[in-house]
């Protein structure tokens, strides 16, 4: 059996918006994180991706606050999400090659906006447990 954990950050900025990544290869809404990199603990993972993504050297604080699993294409892989908040009052961001756009929105456009479907499902069941 495979396991790949992956951290992703509900990042928000000082009036309340989550910033969401828009992905170069599928142009798909994502948020910021990528796959923790063996030794790493997961907090300086999503840390490391913040600032890869983004240059934003995040220094407040960030928690995990959901875990979400989902099966890979075959019943022999797993992939083990970790949903961190944070916050951060940088006032500019400058994105990856990764992605072709940012947008800070409101938590309602995040709930309704396409998403690759395993981060919509678990997005789907953080925000159904506020």
């Amino acid at each position: 059996m495979k396991y790949h954990i992956h951290t992703k950050a509900l990042l928000t900025n000082t009036e309340g918006k989550i910033l969401l990544l828009k992905r170069s290869d599928s142009q798909q809404w994502d948020l910021p994180g990528g796959k923790v990199e063996v030794p790493e603990l997961a907090k300086e993972a999503i840390l490391r991706e913040i600032q890869e993504e983004t240059w934003i050297n995040h220094a407040g604080e960030i928690h995990c606050d959901f875990s979400y699993t989902a099966h890979g294409k075959d019943n022999d892989t797993y992939f083990i999400l970790l949903l961190f908040k944070a916050e951060t009052n940088a006032s500019s961001i400058a994105i990856s090659d990764e992605h072709s756009d940012y947008l800070w929105a409101e938590e309602d456009y995040v709930r309704s906006t396409p998403m690759t479907s395993w981060l919509a499902n678990a997005l789907t069941l953080y925000y159904a447990k506020k």
